[in-house]
């Protein structure tokens, strides 16, 4: 199968990339349009660059009042051209429009990666490599999310083609340095200095193994340079003018050091968590990807492989020291782990079945991440809404099938069915998961079912007290106000026409603050449901003045 896969593809490039863009579309597309804005950082990306279109301010980004200092320009211009696009936002999912730069992220990275595996391994391994990291379960999330990290994740993959073409000088041409600053600088305007660290480590590391810098010239840095400057320095010096100073402040001094230091946001996980996390991030390939890493170190003086771990390697252990720890921080790393995975199924994957603990122990770790993800599916109806979804049933059975086969067929030695059984398995769940198990919960979509709710409550200005998560501006509009109780209760008391919207616990606080002003209110809808971000349920009550 293999050997076919490879001399279809020798030669014909297109023919690699029309599949593996409707492989993408046929992992991602479901759930694009239907699972509405999660919380809590997609829902202030895209909330930032609707805004942005309101306000016509492309410089100063913001979440209603409040400065988005943290991040720099680059994703909200991205995303409000996207929803420019789209014509406009959909109604019953105002987010989805602010996904595309995500999506054609991952989708750059998927494609740069084919480009890069065939060159250094062939056609048929590049094309393996591709696809495992199209179905890897990170992947597919931050595909579909409008935030920075999987637009970012496609300019560090073209970035490195593109320097893995310098590393072979006689494969360099101006156009690669071009395609290399692009990315530079696209990726430091998406995500700041991020791009410039996970780059440069690895041209640090690469200057070590070969002690010599003669192979960087070709990067073209006298005009290179300036071309990134010109990129990224205009809105930077912008932005420190309008904000005097205070983007600097914020982006620095309050969101990186902070992280490099201790653990931000009770973020933080001790080292080795992104490596242990593995067998659930990359699902359904985890295995493919350790035993990949083995064959890379066994395979660690081919110039090749040595140019793939300059770019994992050291920077992973950085990111693994560093205190504050999200699951997508390493997603820069992934196409690398996929392009070792690629090389080693495409040597080994006739080799002879060699058991030992050791590789049965491996086998075991990568497989608990099938587990992981099929538990979740099986138990989400449960635990959101208290009842059994068929759904998520079946998706949740079809992940212990997948992850089951994969371990089964590569203890026998089967590694092309493994691997089949493997991407299969992704077409399968993932497209269930995201299509129909996620879009059909209740209690965890609070924001549009209150927007629903207040559709016969028409106000002007909504006050939402005890529930202040970024998803309820997407779902109410800039119209929305999130108050404490005292707040909401003199709104109402100010203009008989607000609408106070109090979560249960703070019930009694809003009575007492309307009593205090002699004015009643009336309960007009309630909604309840469940707030993943802090794990606790929420009873959410519409008030109106008397």
């Amino acid at each position: 199968m293999f050997e076919t896969l490879d001399r279809s593809l020798t030669g014909r490039p297109w023919l690699a990339w029309l599949l593996l863009t409707l492989f993408c579309a046929a992992l991602w597309l479901p759930g694009v349009t239907t699972v509405p804005a999660t919380d809590r950082d997609e829902a202030r990306f895209a909330q930032a660059s609707r805004q942005m279109l309101e306000s016509g301010n492309a410089i100063d980004i913001r979440f209603q009042a409040t400065p988005r200092y943290k991040k720099p320009i680059g994703i909200y211009w991205l995303q409000a051209a996207g929803a420019r696009l789209a014509g406009g936002e959909d109604a019953a999912n105002p987010v989805w429009v602010y996904r595309f730069p995500s999506l054609l992220g991952a989708l750059a990275a998927v494609l740069a990666t084919f480009a890069l595996g065939r060159r250094l391994f062939g056609p048929g391994a590049g094309f393996v490599a591709a696809a495992l990291l199209a179905s890897a379960l990170l992947v597919g999330v931050e595909a579909r999310l409008a935030k920075t990290d999987a637009a970012l994740l496609g300019c560090t993959t073209v970035a490195m083609a593109a320097l893995a073409r310098i590393y072979d000088p006689e494969r360099a041409h101006a156009r690669t340095a071009l395609a290399f600053w692009l990315a530079l600088g696209l990726g430091t305007l998406i995500k700041g200095p991020l791009i410039v660290i996970v780059v440069g480590i690895a041209i640090l590391a690469l200057l070590v193994l070969e002690r010599s810098v003669a192979w960087l010239g070709a990067l073209r840095w006298r005009w290179g340079v300036p071309l990134y400057v010109a990129m990224v320095l205009p809105w930077f010096i912008a932005i420190l003018f309008a904000s005097k100073g205070e983007y600097l402040k914020e982006s620095v001094g309050v969101d990186l050091v902070p992280k490099l230091l201790g653990a931000q946001e009770a973020h933080g996980a001790p080292p080795l968590t992104y490596f242990l996390s593995l067998p659930l991030t990359f699902w359904p390939a985890g295995a493919f990807v350790l035993f990949g890493l083995g064959w890379a170190w066994r395979n660690r003086h081919d110039r090749d492989v040595r140019f793939l771990l300059a770019w994992l390697v050291p920077g992973w252990i950085l990111f693994e020291l560093v205190p504050t720890k999200l699951p997508h921080y390493p997603l820069p790393f992934y196409p690398a782990l996929a392009l070792l995975a690629g090389a080693a199924f495409a040597a080994e994957r006739n080799a002879p079945v060699t058991r030992s603990r050791w590789r049965d122990a491996v086998l075991a770790f990568a497989t608990l991440g099938g587990f992981v993800v099929g538990a979740a599916l099986l138990s989400i109806g449960m635990l959101a809404d208290r009842q059994i979804q068929l759904a998520g049933v079946a998706a949740g059975i079809a992940a212990l099938l997948t992850s089951w086969l994969v371990a089964r067929w590569i203890r026998r030695g089967a590694r092309e069915r493994a691997m089949l059984a493997a991407l299969l398995g992704s077409l399968i769940v993932l497209p269930l998961a995201w299509g129909l198990v996620l879009p059909d919960l209740q209690a965890p979509w609070v924001a549009p079912r209150l927007a629903r709710a207040l559709n016969d409550v028409p106000a002007e200005h909504i006050f939402v007290a005890g529930y202040h998560e970024p998803s309820l501006v997407i779902a109410l509009g800039t119209r929305v106000n999130l108050a404490s109780p005292t707040e909401a209760a003199q709104a109402l008391v100010t203009d008989a026409a607000n609408v106070a919207v109090i979560d249960g616990r703070f019930d009694q606080e809003f009575r007492d603050a309307l009593a205090a002003q002699n004015v009643t209110a009336v309960a007009s809808g309630t909604v309840d449901g469940f707030n993943y971000s802090t794990g606790k349920r929420v009873v959410m009550t519409i008030w109106r003045r008397s």
